[in-house]
């Protein structure tokens, strides 16, 4: 008999290579009209996000600050929209022509080391969580399937 999937909250993210939340507050400064192009784009993600049920509310962040980053949206609109992928392969490139030239180098070496800082935060929290899931599972059957709905 096979062990019904465990499910997870969504504590588990997708793993940051780099604090956008961090350049795009730099970039809105710096910028005044990036607001204007990015804005609508967040709100069109947010927009699949309910429209695909995905619970944005419940995501997990290793630090208060990473709350509402769209990095864990972004994820879940990857595997769960066709819509947003396909938009996705259009817009994607496009804005990032537009954000790239705007960054500085010393700015995005930093976003990666805070990005890199929060997600060792955030693996210490949970490790705790994983380690309550192994020794609570059968070791005798097979690895369950893990379901992150």
């Amino acid at each position: 008999m096979t062990q019904p999937p465990i499910q997870l909250p969504n504590s588990l993210p997708t793993v940051c290579r780099l604090c956008m939340i961090e350049l795009m507050r730099k970039t809105y400064k710096r910028y005044w009209w990036f607001p204007i192009v990015r804005e609508p784009l967040v709100l069109g993600m947010r927009f699949l996000g309910v429209v695909n049920r995905i619970p944005i509310a419940t995501y997990a962040a290793a630090n208060p600050e990473c709350h509402g980053c769209l990095r864990f949206l972004k994820a879940d609109l990857k595997v769960k929209s066709p819509t947003f992928r396909f938009l996705n392969r259009f817009i994607e490139p496009v804005f990032g022509a537009i954000r790239a030239p705007r960054l500085v180098d010393e700015e995005v070496e930093e976003a990666k080391i805070k990005a890199e800082l929060m997600m060792k935060t955030l693996i210490s929290d949970t490790s705790g969580v994983l380690d309550a899931l192994a020794s609570s599972s059968d070791c005798s059957q097979p690895n369950p399937v893990i379901a992150n709905e």
